[in-house]
């Protein structure tokens, strides 16, 4: 069984970290406490009236996470469709805000970059950045001068102290690593919940009609990726997109995995491989494993909006991370996530999806090889698949 990764301190309840520091979460429970008592808790209020006022949805995360939050960005836009939507963000997901807007799930968005979430660069840009966005983001959002503020990031850092610094007059998000005291309303966290459900329930707390939650979706926008070019190379003939490098290292599934997989997905695909120009040096043993008229490298040759519209021509989406995986979901296609079940919950993912199977990364050719029968359809095996015989 696995452990509660909460506790209850004062009748609120925290999140536990690492168990590397076992400690933190307590002292941070306590300093929350302790805040409570110094600051005074900010009293609970009814939601503001939206219709023609700014509300800010803050998901200072990565480009998966931010796609979590689409059904909430799609039921604003149903619920309060005179509310002005800006995202509060990271730099690194920019291109995917800058195509929410050209779709019309949101407005505009603000950057708002945390040091320790910034991947991919050097710890003195980091924290250049860090600084440069903290304090051009306290002048825009002033500016602004939001309604309201959400926060859907669950984990520090997020943004909850820069909404109370600003005086944001109603502010939103999860209690779960302090600044409780900040709060007009708390969202809930239930760990047997997928995170896009928690994410929704922050309708009612804005006054708005709950909802369920299905999986990323870009609603009735959907249509438009078909406007999208398409980019250079794409085949035209049955293809499977590949997202095979994270930027965790540790999400990489072995190459054990990709020999049991890739092989015997290339003779009835083409195997389209995605992902940054970074992930190159971690894709080429992979693209040996296919031969050359069976795949597609199209690594760092995409823009965000190609990505999705690669997904939608696609027969399945492969992924070890959380991008292409939700990509495919959002694109209603056939979707296998090879997990590391240690770092990667399954509240990450919509539960129930016929089409979604998440595999442990470091599962038995045999279970890779038959997770891939009901996603494909029956007739997979009998073309090719599996060795020619059914799985």
């Amino acid at each position: 069984m696995t452990a509660k990764r909460t506790f209850e301190l004062g009748g609120l309840e925290y999140l536990r970290t690492h168990s590397r520091a076992p400690g933190l979460g307590y002292a941070v429970a306590v300093a929350d406490q302790v805040g409570r008592v110094l600051f005074g808790r900010t009293q609970p209020t009814p939601p503001p009236r939206l219709e023609g006022r700014t509300l800010v949805i803050a998901k200072i995360d990565h480009l998966g996470d931010l796609l979590m939050i689409t059904p909430l960005l799609v039921q604003l836009r149903a619920q309060a469709p005179s509310t002005r939507l800006v995202l509060l963000i990271g730099g690194w997901s920019v291109p995917l805000a800058q195509l929410l807007q050209e779709l019309g799930l949101c407005d505009g968005h603000v950057v708002r970059s945390p040091w320790a979430l910034h991947l991919g660069a050097t710890v003195a840009r980091r924290i250049a950045e860090d600084i440069r966005t903290a304090r051009e983001a306290a002048g825009q959002l002033a500016r602004l001068a939001p309604a309201a503020l959400v926060d859907l990031r669950p984990f520090t850092p997020n943004s909850l102290l820069l909404a109370y610094q600003l005086k944001v007059p109603y502010r939103v998000g999860f209690a779960l690593r302090g600044l409780s005291y900040t709060l007009h309303a708390s969202l809930r966290y239930d760990e047997d919940q997928p995170f896009g459900q928690l994410f929704l329930d922050a309708l009612p707390a804005l006054g708005l009609r709950p909802a369920n939650y299905d999986g990323p979706t870009l609603g009735p926008w959907t249509r438009r990726v078909a406007e999208v070019p398409p980019p250079a190379g794409m085949p035209s003939q049955p293809f499977i997109v590949v997202q095979a490098a994270s930027r965790t290292a540790a999400k990489n599934a072995p190459l054990a995995a990709w020999e049991a997989l890739l092989p015997v997905l290339a003779r009835t695909h083409v195997l389209v491989f995605v992902g940054s120009s970074s992930d190159a040096k971690t894709i080429a043993p992979l693209l040996a494993m296919v031969p050359p008229d069976r795949r597609c490298d199209l690594t760092g040759r995409t823009t965000v909006a190609q990505l999705f519209k690669v997904c939608d021509a696609s027969e399945m989406a492969l992924s070890v991370d959380s991008l292409i995986a939700h990509i495919g979901q959002a694109m209603n296609r056939p979707t296998l996530v090879l997990t590391d079940t240690a770092r990667t919950p399954s509240s990450c993912y919509p539960h129930g999806r016929p089409r979604l199977h998440l595999v442990s990364k470091d599962a038995p050719a045999a279970t890779l090889l038959a997770a891939l029968a009901p996603l494909l359809g029956p007739g997979w095996a009998a073309h090719g698949g599996s060795c020619g015989k059914p799985l």
